[in-house]
């Protein structure tokens, strides 16, 4: 399989510790965008697994036969793959990788879920047209990370090619496919969850978390409200903090 970067490899790194966390990326990202997060909670011990969705990291033509189901299908293998080595696995997800983490909570006995970004409502209005448009149009543009954050993403020796520079419309009407599949079974989540929202997300509509935790009946649950973030807000400038506060709910 050719990769668009050595970084879009999905990556697993042994800890010393009995715990395992499965990361997921979001929609036309890569395994890259988590490994900030994988490399610090490796350090305090976790071992952690980073899965690579199909149709994604390689070229994006490969996301014409990507469905929502063989996303799930990709989650529910690398949680399954934890789950036969520990006892405690846990699962961080970002934004449509959040969802598929929140799935994963509503059919598995998941320790702890860590939401970030998640892409439960996106915030442009015009992705409801997007079952039509994927008769007259296959693809739409947008700025990578790197494009955007040239000085961050320099910082970490990341590249353009660690996500697709276009949005491929077949693509995204499989993402508010799975949006939907999950949004009707939120109230089935009962482990611990630690949402991640930035006010300033330019992705997703941030009513998104406030449904999430009003919806799941998990006993311990909160939000991390970000100020200076935005979407890939865990490459951000708040990504100290991210590390911090995820390592806290861990370990509770």
């Amino acid at each position: 399989m050719r990769f668009l970067s050595q970084l879009c490899k999905p990556f697993e790194f042994k800890g010393t510790n009995k715990k395992a966390i499965l990361l997921i990326h979001g929609f036309t990202d890569s395994p890259a965008k988590m490994l900030m997060i994988a490399e610090f909670l490796n350090k305090k011990g976790f071992t952690v697994k980073g899965i690579l969705l199909k149709g994604h990291g390689t070229d994006i033509k490969n996301m014409d036969n990507a469905t929502y189901q063989n996303w799930i299908h990709d989650a529910e293998k690398g949680y399954k793959e934890l789950k036969k080595e520990y006892n405690y696995v846990s699962v961080i997800g970002f934004s449509m990788g959040a969802m598929l983490a929140l799935y994963l909570g509503i059919k598995f006995d998941v320790n702890k879920i860590v939401a970030i970004s998640p892409a439960l409502v996106l915030k442009n209005k015009r992705t409801i047209f997007a079952p039509v448009l994927k008769y007259f149009m296959k693809y739409n543009s947008h700025q990578t990370f790197a494009e955007e954050h040239p000085k961050e993403a320099l910082g970490y020796k990341l590249d353009h090619y660690i996500e697709y520079s276009k949005i491929p419309i077949k693509g995204l009407c499989n993402l508010i496919k799975l949006e939907k599949h999950v949004k009707k079974d939120l109230s089935k989540i009962i482990c611990p969850i630690f949402i991640i929202q930035p006010l300033n997300d330019d992705v997703v509509n941030v009513n998104g978390a406030k449904i999430i935790y009003d919806k799941i009946n998990s006993k311990k649950k909160n939000v991390l409200w970000l100020k200076k973030s935005r979407h890939t807000c865990q490459l951000g400038p708040e990504r100290n903090l991210i590390h911090k506060e995820i390592l806290k709910f861990l370990k509770i």
